[in-house]
């Protein structure tokens, strides 16, 4: 919900004045609302929360308090990406690719493999887009997948699919 609201809120506030909402800018000069503003203002407002959740995330996954990690990871991964793709930087990129992978080590922990694999691949493939191939992260996020895709199919009679 929270990343929901910032997310929101990173839209309303890309047009007015620099550190004025749409609304206050329009109150103050109705041409204003109309004016194009970077949202670099309303970004680092977004930045800085998903920064809590992910601190607050992080605490929780350290107090393995797993549950509540998964649901702040999922809201800084909802944050982040509104963020990447309202400002297209490759640092927002890395940062959500760092937030699946701690979702997925979450997943894991709540015994939720298939739903880890999913999350390491897709921050796999983040990677890949935005990092040099011989990053150590990469190879770190490719050796979690390794692992737990050992442990999926190492029953006998299991096959991948």
């Amino acid at each position: 919900i929270a990343a929901a609201d910032a997310g929101r809120r990173l839209r309303e506030n890309s047009v007015g004045t620099a550190g004025t909402s749409a609304g206050e800018a329009a109150a103050v000069d109705p041409a204003a609302a109309l004016a194009p503003r970077t949202s670099s203002g309303a970004a680092a407002t977004a930045r800085a929360e998903a920064e809590e959740l992910t601190a607050q995330a992080t605490a929780c996954f350290k107090q393995e308090r797993f549950a509540r990690a998964q649901g702040l990871f999922s809201d800084a991964i909802a944050l982040n990406e509104s963020i990447a793709a309202e400002v297209r930087e490759t640092k927002d990129e890395h940062t959500l690719a760092v937030l699946l992978n701690n979702l997925a080590s979450t997943m894991e922990k709540l015994r939720m493999p298939r739903e880890a694999e999913a999350m390491y691949e897709r921050s796999i493939e983040l990677c890949s887009e935005h990092m040099e191939p011989d990053d150590p992260r990469v190879a770190h996020i490719r050796s979690k997948l390794a692992k737990l895709q050992q442990g999926l199919f190492s029953f006998p009679g299991r096959r991948r699919p």
